[in-house]
């Protein structure tokens, strides 16, 4: 694998775990109420 690709992956992967961090946030906070 080239390091390219590999910095796209890892670009990827962290912007998905943000995503899901962001909606378990919403979750949490709609689950309060």
């Amino acid at each position: 694998m080239t390091s390219a690709l590999v910095d796209h992956l890892k670009i990827k992967f962290s912007s998905l775990s943000e995503l899901y961090e962001y909606f378990w946030e919403l979750k949490m906070k709609a689950s309060e109420d």
